[in-house]
């Protein structure tokens, strides 16, 4: 129930789309200009080494191994030897950092640093259609994205610096395990196993994620709390409302990647314009949908359809009128 209604809150909220898709554009032309300044002349010397060239060939070695490889048997093989070319070609790459040490620290820091103000902008973005989101569902009110953005520019701030940096530790950590567990299988599990087992762990890992934090935006924004609170309360929810937190993400995600993959594959990855601000757009409906749900309060899917909150017990227990509906 809260996944179709965050869906057809959603469509309800396409235009809003489009923002997103505004904004994070002209975010990424800022930082993305940066970037590119300082990897070219922070690490332009690294990407004309041989040791990048050796790399970007085992990488292309990989490609090859899917499309020239007549059997699954060969292709095994191949695709064995072209990672192990990689790992090989890594110690090259390694070699060449230990000997421009200090440029490369500066260069990555200020990329890391980049990056996070990339995320706290986006985010700052995510948490204004968040409240231009409980506008329309509270009191379908058309809340332009602009007012919302700087009538929510102090707690969203906030929230940002909380959260941006632990969800990126949590991502680094994450993604350091998952290279632990597919180098480990790959050495005694076919290449597609291994993978199988590597992505379906960042998949559950994100999933867990959204579980945790799916309560803290919606808390401050509708019902006024400080971040602390939500936090604090998130994080003492009990097993079934983590377990059905977990089960919308889970799902969501996996919805999410094969669409994205879908439609990139069917457009020549035009189409992702669309669906990578849609997916983002969906995570934030659902949160507030399942939160809106969890604390059983009324809230609008259309003008004239109003969805009450809460188990279908709660509803039943407190009489309401047959315009409502869980």
């Amino acid at each position: 129930m809260r996944f179709r209604n965050a869906l057809r809150v959603l469509l309800h909220n396409f235009k809003n789309i489009y923002v997103i898709l505004l904004f994070r554009l002209a975010v990424f032309l800022v930082v993305g200009s940066i970037v590119a300044l300082i990897v070219f002349s922070g690490v332009g010397s690294l990407l004309e080494s041989q040791a990048a060239a050796d790399f970007v060939l085992s990488l292309q070695k990989i490609v090859k191994a899917f499309f020239d490889s007549a059997s699954y048997a060969e292709f095994d093989g191949a695709l064995k030897a072209a990672i192990e070319g990689v790992v090989g070609s890594f110690g090259g790459i390694l070699t060449f950092l230990n000997q421009h040490l200090l440029e490369i620290i500066f260069s990555v820091i200020g990329i890391v640093l980049l990056y996070l103000v990339d995320r706290f902008l986006n985010g700052m973005a995510q948490f204004a259609l968040g409240g231009v989101l409980n506008d329309k569902m509270s009191q379908y009110a058309d809340t332009p994205f602009f007012i919302g953005f700087f009538n929510n520019i102090g707690g969203a701030a906030i929230y940002q610096i909380v959260y941006v940096p632990l969800a990126f530790a949590y991502d680094v950590v994450t993604l350091a395990l998952c290279y632990l567990i597919f180098f480990r299988l790959f050495f005694f599990l076919p290449v597609l196993v291994s993978l199988f087992f590597a992505v379906t762990f960042i998949i559950v890992s994100q999933a867990i994620k959204l579980a945790l934090v799916s309560d803290w935006m919606p808390a401050v924004i509708a019902d006024g709390k400080k971040l602390s609170k939500a936090i604090q309360e998130s994080f003492s929810m009990g097993a079934k409302s983590f377990g059905v937190h977990f089960s919308n993400y889970l799902v969501a995600i996996y919805c999410i990647l094969a669409l994205n993959t879908v439609f990139a594959l069917t457009s020549f990855f035009s189409s992702l314009l669309i669906t990578i601000p849609a997916s983002q757009l969906f995570i934030t409906c659902l949160q507030f949908v399942s939160y809106y749900t969890a604390k059983n309060k009324r809230y609008f899917l259309t003008y004239t359809h109003i969805c009450q909150g809460g188990s279908l017990e709660s509803i039943l227990n407190q009489n309401q009128d047959n315009g409502y509906e869980e």
